[in-house]
């Protein structure tokens, strides 16, 4: 799997750049740096963006995000429903509760976040690497995912069901009481303890 990198966002952007607050529904080329976001908005675009240091809380449904940087942010309980995510990456951020039901991630990278809670169920993922991130009592359900990747995180109580985990490597992840039908197994990778862990999830006990 081969994720497209963000697009020189931050040689793209000046000191000129730098914004504290968003009034217009249409952002390009901006860096919007700490402080506290409460946001009630719908169809917002951002292209060519960082967000560093920011607390954004409340809806942001509709939303498209191309060529974004979300890092050191805390996003708990954002609402990003139906939101389109294209070459985005979330470095080092809070995102317990994080929603984005329904959604499309292309090319978006989640690299130590905190993720509990967070709700990505029916969403769509096209080359999408969850990487040294904590997705525990996460939703994960129902998604349809196209070369997603996962590597070091921890999925403890994680409900995947209705998602296929085929062609996934979850070896060096931890892999505890998630929630999936056998039929979601099918194709995925596992090491020696998760591999009992999952027999027992489908009622099969290993003596």
């Amino acid at each position: 799997m081969k994720i497209q990198a963000v697009k020189l966002v931050e040689e793209m952007l000046d000191d000129g750049s730098l914004v504290k607050e968003w009034k217009e529904q249409r952002h390009n080329g901006l860096r919007f740096e700490g402080g506290l976001h409460e946001v009630h908005r719908e169809g917002d675009a951002f292209d060519t963006c960082v967000f560093s240091h920011v607390k954004v809380t409340g809806k942001m449904n509709n939303a498209s995000m191309i060529d974004v940087i979300f890092r050191n942010c805390d996003l708990s309980l954002l609402d990003m429903e139906e939101s389109f995510f294209c070459r985005v990456r979330f470095e080092h951020c809070r995102m317990k509760g994080f929603q984005a039901i329904n959604a499309t991630f292309r090319d978006t990278v989640f690299t130590g976040c905190a993720c509990q809670y967070c709700n990505l169920n029916e969403s769509r993922m096209k080359n999408v690497l969850l990487e040294e991130s904590m997705f525990q009592e996460a939703g994960l359900a129902m998604m349809e995912s196209k070369g997603m990747k996962v590597s070091h995180c921890d999925f403890t109580g994680t409900e995947f069901t209705g998602t296929s985990l085929s062609g996934m490597d979850f070896a060096d992840s931890i892999l505890v009481g998630i929630q999936a039908s056998q039929e979601d197994f099918k194709g995925m990778t596992v090491n020696a303890s998760q591999a009992i862990s999952l027999l027992e999830i489908l009622g099969i006990h290993v003596k």
